[in-house]
């Protein structure tokens, strides 16, 4: 009876496992290589081995070109590139100036809180006169409240230009973060895979969101007439991600 009793939950555990089987790992994707098109860019990322994959890719990538690049040995035994829409993400490319304009707005709101509590305060000074004071302390209770009311109207003044100050540069933060927001933020890209066999597993995706062109910069030497000319590209990308790799420009 025992027996049967262990062999029955030995069927209902092989059960389970076979309905619920193992989660894709989540991993995260690191650039290796970058290659700038005139037409666009292309990313090859490393991928983190696990048998079941998932990945996310910023909106700004075609999620058609998103392909993997398995080594000798290694098979994809399934692929799937599925879009889905994000709200409130902060590229990483985007963290710092996120933070900024965080700590800007925290600043902007402590100003008008003072300023609040200083209009409250020069509200009690137009109130009636204390009914306890003697005639001959009137003049000097005028004064006190006159110096007291000065006191408040040029700490208010400098809150008010610090607060115009912070209202200015909140706008250029945040002209620059629009600026530089990311094509099709709204949305992100989300990589399944499943994978057997080891090995160093890419995976390939192209943009259309970055602009890079050639430029030449000439030096003349007067004293022998040589001219020393180089080439330079200047790129800008907006796909939310830092590449904090080498370029690799295309004609």
């Amino acid at each position: 009876m025992i027996r049967s009793v262990l062999s029955l939950s030995g069927a209902l555990l092989l059960l389970f496992l076979a309905v619920h089987p193992a989660a894709a790992q989540s991993v995260e994707l690191t650039a290796k290589e970058v290659h700038l098109y005139p037409s666009g860019m292309k990313v090859l990322f490393s991928v983190p081995y696990a048998e079941k994959i998932q990945a996310e890719l910023p909106g700004a990538f075609d999620g058609q070109s998103v392909r993997l690049l398995p080594p000798d040995g290694m098979t994809v035994n399934a692929f799937s590139v599925v879009e889905q829409p994000r709200s409130q993400w902060v590229p990483p490319a985007l963290s710092t100036l996120d933070g900024v304009i965080r700590e800007k707005k925290s600043e902007i709101t402590a100003l008008t809180g003072k300023i609040a509590a200083i209009d409250q305060s020069t509200k009690l000074f137009a109130g009636p006169f204390p009914q306890n004071i003697a005639a001959q302390e009137v003049p000097q209770y005028v004064e006190a409240i006159r110096q007291a009311r000065e006191k408040l109207e040029t700490e208010r003044s400098t809150l008010v230009l610090s607060l115009e100050e912070r209202k200015k540069e909140l706008q250029v933060l945040q002209a620059e973060y629009a600026a530089r927001t990311p094509q099709e933020g709204d949305k992100s890209l989300v990589v399944n895979a499943e994978v057997s066999g080891k090995g160093d597993l890419l995976l390939e995706a192209w943009t259309t969101a970055v602009e890079w062109a050639p430029q030449y910069k000439m030096n003349l030497r007067s004293e022998t007439g040589e001219i020393a000319a180089t080439l330079q590209a200047k790129a800008s990308q907006r796909t939310g991600l830092s590449f904090d790799v080498p370029l690799h420009f295309h004609t």
